[in-house]
């Protein structure tokens, strides 16, 4: 049995179970690469393997929640500068945030 039919399989018994159950919705947030860099921009690149993911889970009649439940993206920070160099890059406010609770402990 191949990856695509293990999911597809899991998905399916997901879904007899919440039938089963009275369910009225199953929110999953599976872990899958949908692509790198800024989306839009020239560094973008799309995986097709989580392509191939998305497009199953529509097919199998799943939809996107507007309500997350992890962050959508999420960024790699170099963290071998030194602390003071990583918060000039920061946003004023979130400097302000990162010092404030430094003071509170």
């Amino acid at each position: 049995m191949g990856r695509a039919d293990i999911r597809r399989k899991v998905l399916g018994d997901l879904r007899e179970l919440a039938l089963k159950q009275g369910a009225i919705f199953i929110k999953i947030d599976p872990d899958v690469r949908l692509g790198t860099g800024i989306p839009g921009s020239e560094q973008a690149s799309e995986d097709s393997l989580g392509d191939i993911v998305r497009r199953d889970l529509l097919d199998l009649g799943w939809r996107f929640s507007s309500e997350q439940v992890q962050f959508r993206n999420t960024v790699l920070v170099d963290l071998q500068p030194e602390p003071e160099v990583l918060l000039e890059r920061m946003k004023q406010k979130t400097r302000y945030n990162i010092r404030l609770a430094e003071r509170k402990g």
